[in-house]
């Protein structure tokens, strides 16, 4: 089972999200300014800018269970669990 993400590490997923998007509708110049007015680091936002993924994306692969197995395994258990 993945383990779970801090909710810090998630508010700061979120932020940088939030800082690309801006940065790509123009809101920003630059990922330089998007950084120093939220206060993220810029390579973060300069890689998501180029393409590059989030932590969790970059290691889906190695997975032993797709995310689509996973789901279908929880909710069987979960099936399972009630029937008793």
């Amino acid at each position: 089972m993945v383990q779970k993400r801090s909710i810090k590490a998630l508010e700061r997923e979120i932020e940088i999200e939030k800082a690309v998007l801006a940065v790509k509708s123009n809101q920003f110049k630059s990922a330089y300014a998007a950084a120093k007015a939220l206060k993220l680091p810029v390579q973060s936002i300069r890689r998501r800018l180029n393409g590059g993924k989030t932590r969790s994306e970059a290691h889906a692969h190695q997975q032993l269970l797709s995310k689509n197995q996973e789901q279908t395994l929880l909710k069987w258990i979960k099936q399972l669990t009630l029937s008793g």
